[in-house]
């Protein structure tokens, strides 16, 4: 799981409210244009936004919890959203008063089915961009946070940046860019700016997640020799692996046992013998040179002897 970006988050969340204000403000003229100043360009414009907008957030809430690098998905997000906010500038210009005046000019036309009809050809036409919205701002969320504790305060912050980008889109789409520069250029430059800011989040991205899963694997590499050698430590105090010691992961500290110093003695390869030959029997000095059992330094200090096997 990538580790928390709220920064990036937060510019990433400002950067679609200004985007999507901007496209709806420009959307609305430009419907405005095609279908007719009426109440029913902007209410077509609005609610094809925010259908849109709703089945995104629903898959890219469900994107979010699958996804381990949700930032460079923000980032993918916000593209799409320029290049669908062009084709369909681009369509809704050439082809969309075409198509208006061919059901105006039917036959059977009614007002009722010219108007639904519209409604739903703008929103079809829409929803490329608008399912694109509404996927980052809970891959936005995704990124901001990581742990239950500082959720609140992160989706706040998301919030807060998302609601003053969509701001100060709205202003400078209706009193700057759209009667000085006109709709042609209003999504052209929209659309530069978007693609930009995408590639910036994800160059962003990948330089945070790079430097934080180096640390990270830096951190880990060394929890993991400080642990090895403290299991390895107790392994040579003990002197022996208890009968539990392989299947409890301990083998796995073995490049961390440092070899000693080998000892003389081993322990011979014969059959342990009983209590009572061993007592009747005599030790035989070591210069005997017999292969009688022998003892490792530590069994033949103690009273205690363990049997040997071959």
């Amino acid at each position: 799981m990538a580790p928390p970006q709220p920064a990036l988050a937060w510019f990433a969340a400002a950067l679609s409210g200004f985007s999507a204000l901007v496209y709806e403000v420009a959307f609305t003229r430009l419907l405005a244009l095609v279908i007719g100043p009426t109440t029913y360009a902007f209410a077509t414009m609005a609610a094809a936004f925010i259908t849109g907008i709703a089945i995104g957030s629903t898959a890219g809430a469900r994107l979010s919890r699958r996804v381990a690098q949700p930032a460079r998905w923000l980032a993918a997000a916000i593209a799409l959203t320029a290049i669908g906010a062009s084709l369909a500038a681009s369509f809704a210009a050439a082809r969309l008063p075409l198509m208006v005046a061919r059901d105006v000019a039917a036959a059977d036309a009614t007002f009722q089915g010219v108007v639904l009809g519209q409604a739903f050809e703008v929103a079809l036409l829409m929803l490329p961009m608008t399912f694109a919205l509404g996927v980052a701002f809970p891959l936005a969320l995704a990124a901001a946070s990581a742990s239950a504790e500082s959720v609140g305060r992160d989706t706040a912050g998301v919030y807060v940046a998302n609601t003053l980008g969509a701001i100060a889109g709205s202003l400078v789409a209706g009193f700057v860019l759209v009667p000085r520069f006109g709709l042609h250029a209003t999504f052209a430059g929209t659309s530069s700016v978007a693609v930009a800011g995408a590639a910036a989040v994800a160059g962003w991205a990948a330089l945070k997640g790079g430097g934080e899963a180096r640390s990270s694997a830096r951190d880990w590499s060394r929890r993991r020799d400080r642990g090895c050698r403290r299991d390895a430590r107790r392994l040579r105090e003990r002197d022996a692996l208890g009968s539990q010691s392989p299947s409890s992961g301990a083998y796995k500290c073995a490049p961390y046992i440092h070899t000693r110093r080998r000892r003389t003695s081993r322990r011979a390869c014969v059959p342990a013998a009983s209590s009572t030959t061993r007592k009747a029997r005599p030790r035989r000095s070591a210069s005997a040179g017999s292969t009688a059992s022998c003892h490792s330094p530590s069994t033949a200090k103690s009273t205690r002897r363990t049997p040997a096997t071959c």
